[in-house]
């Protein structure tokens, strides 16, 4: 009996983000994405976790509060400093170049201090490629002039921003060439099945031939089986991550697969495997 309450309780931790942030429970994991040309690591996504000392590892789903909280604004803090200390750590001396996003809401973005915050938290290391800060969708759209601006001021530090979702606000599509970015993220409900869907595959391709005609990169999120991935392959997508690949993963469990990786560079351009599907499901 108290083996299946301990069960249950794994299955639904719950805390809060002000008990993560207080004693020091939150961490970064990483999930690879994967340049689809070469089928090679280029990049990851740092998502949160807490590590709770009796239940374990607490997803954000259980602890993340409502968007316009005040306390995301010491959260992101925290991304933003402890993203770059693990580049510092773990990925600095990589043979390939490991480009992080984290995920900050515009509306911290565009409080005052956030630029001086992000120019201060990024490496003085000549090795550093760079910085990628994802927003969503439908914060960008409302006030596309205002996250413009910011936007020209990151790009000074060597900060890009990356639209998450994209495509799930359709008025987006006709204004990409505004919003600047380095990569829209084609929303992954557009990706699933995209191999079979014509419609998602439409908007799949309408979002990579646009982005490409403005000169940006597109990446596909939530790719989960072999057909998706091949699909997006052939209407050229620059990029893509998800289970099919890896799943997140703990900053040093990371940099030990890539340097695993590149040490066993005997296919061309030090290709990964053929990527299997994974049925473990884990929320973001």
């Amino acid at each position: 009996m108290r083996s299946q309450t301990t069960k249950a309780l794994a299955e639904t931790p719950t805390t809060s983000l002000e008990q993560a942030l207080l004693n020091g429970w939150l961490e970064l994991w990483y999930q690879p994405k994967i340049e689809l040309r070469a089928l090679t690591d280029c990049g990851a996504e740092a998502l949160i976790r807490a590590r709770h000392p009796k239940l374990g590892i607490v997803l954000p789903a259980n602890f993340m509060p409502q968007a316009g909280a005040p306390i995301l604004t010491p959260l992101s803090k925290f991304v933003m400093k402890q993203a770059t200390a693990d580049w510092k750590q773990y990925f600095v001396d990589l043979t390939s170049p490991l480009k992080l996003a984290v995920n900050i809401p515009l509306s911290v973005i565009v409080a005052p201090g956030f630029i001086d915050l992000a120019r201060s938290s990024l490496p003085n290391d000549w090795r550093f490629p760079g910085l990628i800060i994802e927003a969503r969708e439908g914060e960008i759209v409302e006030d596309l002039e205002l996250a413009h601006e910011i936007i020209t001021q990151l790009k000074l530090y060597n900060i890009s921003l990356s639209v998450d979702d994209f495509g799930s606000a359709y008025s987006s599509f006709s204004r990409l060439r505004e919003l600047s970015v380095v990569e829209p993220k084609i929303d992954g409900g557009f990706v699933q099945n995209c191999s079979s869907d014509e419609s998602k595959q439409t908007l799949c391709r309408c979002i990579v031939d646009l982005a490409h005609r403005f000169e940006a990169l597109t990446c596909a999120e939530g790719v989960e089986n072999p057909d998706d991935l091949r699909t997006l392959i052939s209407i050229g997508c620059d990029m893509a991550q998800g289970f099919l690949f890896a799943q997140p993963q703990t900053a040093p469990s990371l940099r030990a697969t890539l340097v695993d990786q590149a040490t066993h560079q005997d296919s061309p351009a030090g290709a990964r495997e053929q990527p299997q599907s994974s049925s473990a499901m884990t929320a973001r």
